[in-house]
């Protein structure tokens, strides 16, 4: 009996040194091998990298400009989620459809304004010469053709002093003339002045005239030729005129361009 339980506790004894041996074995296995007890974190680190990778990848979004889309106004989107601002639009102009659009004054029963080559423009006006802005921006050179259409139905033919280029398409080195003629009826007279700029030259050699126009009963008109410089410019012409004592007005500013 006692040679029995002796070798039981040899045999436990066995198990427990082989169990210490194998736990030896396998700790040295590990120390020895590193990457394989990191594999779980590597493969962790390894996804992350891939993530970063592929994000990478993904063009991040670049927003876009007013002047992208031509917008003249107003907010748009700039394509990433904001607005952004293409600001206001100039006196005399409102933003539609992020468009500056010129604002239309709404016109009475009797039409009154421009009246530019037989066309009612709408375009309010005291004196035939409040169009001839409106005219030469519609392409019209004959101011004769510009009338005010007064309250009354009745169209004003004229009080106003009127300069009338012959051609506004030239080319260095030519010539072309200028018209100076009022339909104004009876008698009377007008001072004027007119000068010019980039080279150009009236009649007199100079780049200024100093003259008086008078009715004579009718109509007058004064003719100038106007001589353009040998290379291309621009001559603007800038003046003013008056009627006897009833105060002074403006010519508009023409632009020429020479080629």
């Amino acid at each position: 009996m006692k040679k029995r339980k002796n070798l039981f506790n040899v045999m436990i004894l066995s198990v427990l040194i082989l169990m210490l041996i194998a736990g030896v074995l396998i700790t040295i296995k590990l120390y020895n091998n590193p990457s394989e007890n990191s594999e779980s974190l590597e493969n962790g680190n390894t996804n992350q990298e891939n993530y970063d990778s592929v994000k990478e990848k993904i063009p991040e979004c670049v927003p876009k400009t007013c002047n992208y889309f031509d917008t003249e106004c107003g907010y748009i989107s700039d394509g990433c989620g904001n607005q952004i601002y293409c600001g206001n639009c100039m006196s005399g102009y409102e933003c539609i459809s992020n468009e500056c659009k010129k604002i239309v004054e709404e016109v009475d029963d009797i039409e009154e304004g421009c009246v530019i080559g037989g066309e009612e423009t709408g375009e309010h006006c005291d004196y035939p010469s409040d169009c001839y802005e409106l005219a030469f921006s519609m392409g019209e050179e004959d101011m004769r053709s510009v009338f005010c259409l007064g309250g009354n139905n009745e169209i004003n033919y004229g009080s106003d002093l009127v300069r009338e280029f012959s051609d506004t398409e030239v080319e260095a080195g030519e010539t072309f003339t200028l018209t100076y003629y009022s339909n104004r009826e009876g008698t009377w007279g007008a001072s004027m002045i007119d000068s010019v700029s980039g080279g150009c030259k009236f009649s007199n050699g100079k780049n200024i005239i100093k003259t008086v126009i008078l009715s004579q009963g009718g109509p007058t008109n004064q003719v100038y030729e106007i001589t353009l410089p040998n290379y291309p410019t621009t001559c603007v012409f800038v003046g003013d005129y008056m009627f006897g004592s009833e105060g002074l007005k403006n010519f508009v500013d023409v632009t020429i361009e020479v080629q």
